[in-house]
C-alpha cells in the first residue's frame, strides 16, 4: 500500500455507491457545493441492487421496479436532478394485486367490496377478522407473523400479511420485527385504531408506485453523472481509523492507498461495513453483522401478447409461504408502467425468486432459474411459449432482515455514533430498505455532515455554501 494521502485531505469521503452512498454524496455537495467529496464503490458499478438493462425494446429491471412516495425525498432528488419529466407513475385502472393460493389466482381484497366477494379468505376467516376491533393492545415487541395471527387469525395472517412481507423483505415473517418493518401498524395498535377498519374504508384507493421513464437505474445513473469523478468504482473500502485530521480510510481495488479525510459515511450494506468498521468501534460492526440479507433472483421476461392468454390486469401477484414454492412473486411490469417497459405488441413481467425460505435458490444456474420462472407462468397464467427477451439478475444478499430487537440495534449504533464525531453510519441496514426510505436517509446524513464541518470551522466561500440546508430535506 502506498504512502498516507494528506494534501490535500478530502472533506468527506462515502463508503458505497448504491443509491444510499450516491444521494449521501449528493445532498453535501448540495448543501456545500464547495466541499471535497470522495465516493468509493467496491464493484465495477454503482446503483447497488438497482440495476435497469434494455434488451429487445425491453426495460428490464434487476432490482426494484419502483418506489412508493412515503416522504418525497425520492421524487424532490429526481426534480433536484432534473428528471421531474421522467417520472412515471403506475397505472391506477390496473391497480389490482392478486394472490397465488391453492392453484389459482385469487384477489387481494383492498376495499369492502372486494374483501366481501373474496375467495382467498374463508367465509371462517372473514368472520375472524372482524373480531380485531375488540382485541386488546400489546405492548412488547413481537414479529409480523405473531402481530398479524394475534390481530387478524391464522388463515389472514398467512394468506395477506405473509405475502405483503414476503413481497416487501423476501423474508420471513415469523422473524422479522413488526416495530421495525412495518412500524405504522404497531402505531395504529398502539393508538387503538383498527386495522380491519382502516383497511376497509381505504376504499380500494393504492398508493402509485413510481419510477422512471428509462427504468429506476436513470436515477442513480444521473446521480453519478452529477457528482464526475467524486465517483470511483473499483475502490473497496478496507479499514477506516482515526487521524490527526479525521479518519485515515485504507482503499483497495484499482485505488490502493489510504487517503485522509474530515468525515466518513458509511453507505454500504451493513455485511459490508461491518467489516471495515470493526477497528474503529467493534460495538457498530457487531451491531450491523446481526442484520442478516435474504438472497433474490429476479428473472425478467419479454413476451409477445399474442402467446399470453392471461389479461394481466393488475400489479401482478405474491406467493404466500404457505404455498411450498421457490417464488415470492410475479409482477406484471409492462401493465404496471404501460409504454415504457415493453416494445407494442409486447408485454413483460418479472418473476422474483429465493428469498430466505429458499436461499439456495440463487445459486442455481442461470437456465435452471428462466426454467422456474418460465415454468410458473406456464402454471399460472397459461404461458406456453418460449420468452423473445430474458434478464437473470441474483442479489446473494439482496434485502436486509429487521429481526427482533432491530430498533434496539440501531439505538446502540446511533449512542456509539455519539462517541466518534465525524463518523456517519446509513445504508439499508438500519432504517428502511426501500428507494424512498433510502434517499431521505441519505439526505439527512448529508446534511448533519455539513453542520459537523462548519462546526469545525471548515472554511468553504459563503457564496457556495447553500443557505438554511437543514430546511432542504424533506
Amino acid at each position: 500500500m502506498s504512502s498516507s494521502r494528506v494534501d490535500p485531505p478530502y472533506d468527506v469521503i462515502v463508503a458505497g455507491g448504491g443509491i444510499s452512498g450516491l444521494a449521501c454524496a449528493a445532498a453535501i455537495r448540495r448543501f456545500a457545493p464547495a466541499a471535497r467529496v470522495l465516493c468509493l464503490e467496491a464493484s465495477g458499478r454503482t446503483g447497488g441492487t438497482v440495476r435497469t438493462v434494455r434488451r429487445g425494446g425491453f426495460v428490464m429491471e434487476g432490482g426494484p421496479s419502483g418506489f412508493l412516495d412515503k416522504t418525497g425525498a425520492a421524487l424532490s432528488l429526481a426534480g433536484s436532478l432534473g428528471l421531474s419529466d421522467e417520472v412515471v407513475a403506475s397505472d391506477p385502472s390496473k391497480s389490482s394485486r392478486w394472490v397465488r393460493s391453492r392453484g389459482r389466482l385469487r384477489r387481494f381484497p383492498s376495499s369492502a367490496g372486494t374483501f366481501l366477494a373474496s375467495d382467498l379468505v374463508s367465509l371462517g376467516g372473514r368472520a375472524r377478522m372482524l373480531l380485531e376491533p375488540l382485541l386488546g393492545v400489546v405492548q412488547e415487541e413481537e414479529t409480523v407473523a405473531a402481530f398479524a395471527s394475534r390481530r387478524l387469525g391464522n388463515e389472514a395472517a398467512e394468506l395477506l400479511v405473509d405475502p405483503i412481507v414476503t413481497g416487501m423483505y423476501a423474508g420471513d415473517p415469523s422473524e422479522l420485527s413488526l416495530q421495525a418493518t412495518l412500524p405504522h401498524l404497531a402505531a395504529a395498535e398502539a393508538q387503538g385504531r383498527s386495522l380491519l377498519f382502516a383497511f376497509l374504508q381505504s376504499s380500494g384507493k393504492l398508493r402509485p408506485l413510481w419510477s422512471f421513464r428509462q427504468g429506476c437505474q436513470q436515477l442513480t445513473d444521473s446521480l453519478q453523472r452529477n457528482l464526475g469523478d467524486a465517483v470511483v468504482c473499483n475502490a473497496p473500502v478496507r479499514n477506516v481509523r482515526r487521524s490527526a485530521s479525521g479518519f485515515q480510510v485504507e482503499v483497495g481495488g484499482t485505488r490502493e492507498e489510504t487517503i485522509q479525510c474530515r468525515a466518513f459515511v458509511s453507505a454500504a450494506p451493513a455485511w459490508a461495513a461491518r467489516s471495515y468498521l470493526a477497528e474503529l468501534e467493534p460495538e457498530i460492526a457487531w451491531r450491523l453483522s446481526q442484520v442478516p440479507y435474504s438472497p433474490v433472483a429476479v428473472v425478467a421476461l419479454g413476451f409477445g401478447v399474442q402467446h399470453v392468454p392471461h389479461s394481466l390486469a393488475g400489479f401482478g401477484y405474491l406467493v404466500p409461504g404457505r404455498e411450498g414454492s421457490p417464488v415470492l412473486g410475479v409482477m406484471w411490469s409492462s401493465s404496471i408502467y404501460p409504454r415504457f417497459r415493453a416494445p407494442e405488441g409486447s408485454c413483460s413481467i418479472r418473476v422474483l425468486l429465493g428469498g430466505t425460505r429458499n436461499p439456495l435458490v440463487v445459486q442455481e444456474p442461470e437456465s435452471a432459474l428462466v426454467g422456474l420462472a418460465t415454468e410458473e407462468l406456464r402454471s399460472m397464467l397459461g404461458i406456453d411459449a418460449q420468452p423473445v427477451a430474458c434478464q437473470v439478475t441474483r442479489h446473494p444478499r439482496g434485502l436486509p432482515q429487521y429481526l427482533l430487537g432491530h430498533q434496539d440495534r440501531v439505538a446502540e449504533v446511533e449512542r456509539s455514533l455519539a462517541g466518534h464525531p465525524g463518523l456517519f453510519v446509513g445504508g439499508n441496514g438500519l432504517r428502511g430498505p426501500g428507494m424512498d426510505a433510502l434517499v431521505r436517509d441519505a439526505t439527512l446524513q448529508g446534511a448533519a455532515v455539513v453542520d459537523f464541518l462548519k462546526a469545525r470551522h471548515v472554511a468553504w466561500p459563503e457564496s457556495r455554501l447553500a443557505p438554511h440546508h437543514q430546511k432542504q430535506v424533506p
